[in-house]
């Protein structure tokens, strides 16, 4: 009787998350004041859920600015399509991300560009995990009356956080 274990290495993919759809508007608001990035054919926003549950939720939503409901089905069909192949490798567990249509655009880009740039807009979101709340905490450990060396190394990764927040 032998023990199998997974394969360990550079070889191993990390394992797929669940992807759920979001149903209620309550879950929509809640991501409305989070993060958010917009590209040419969509805008992602996204937020930290906290709860512990590895589980992502996504939801999709076009204005009536998209058009008609033949082309605002049509955008969400696409903005459906793209999520479900690119989320269960590339979101966070325990995130909610909305992803809105724009008018003309969310149908009339290149599939293979759409797929780009929800890549592209998930890195931009979690590239930027600093809060505005860590970098005053940094800067209440700053003291101007110390001169010690620790202070030099605290006010530099406060600069570095600073300036990756509003960078």
């Amino acid at each position: 009787m032998t023990d199998l274990k997974p394969p360990m290495g550079p070889e191993v993919v990390p394992s797929p998350v669940a992807v759920y759809t979001m149903r209620k508007r309550t879950q929509f608001l809640a991501c409305n004041n989070q993060r958010h990035f917009g590209t040419r054919a969509f805008v992602l926003q996204a937020r930290d859920r906290r709860d512990g549950k590895p589980a992502v939720n996504v939801g999709f939503t076009c204005s009536r600015k998209v058009g008609n409901a033949v082309a605002r089905n049509r955008a969400k069909r696409r903005l459906r399509e793209i999520a479900r192949l690119t989320l269960p490798t590339a979101a966070r567990p325990g995130w909610d991300y909305v992803l809105i249509g724009r008018k003309d655009a969310t149908t009339s880009e290149a599939f293979e560009a759409l797929t780009a740039q929800l890549r592209t807009a998930l890195e931009k979101i979690h590239g930027a995990q600093t809060s505005l709340g860590e970098i005053l905490q940094c800067e209440e450990q700053k003291s101007p009356k110390s001169t010690d060396k620790s202070l030099t190394t605290v006010t530099d990764s406060c600069a570095s956080l600073s300036g990756q927040l509003f960078s």
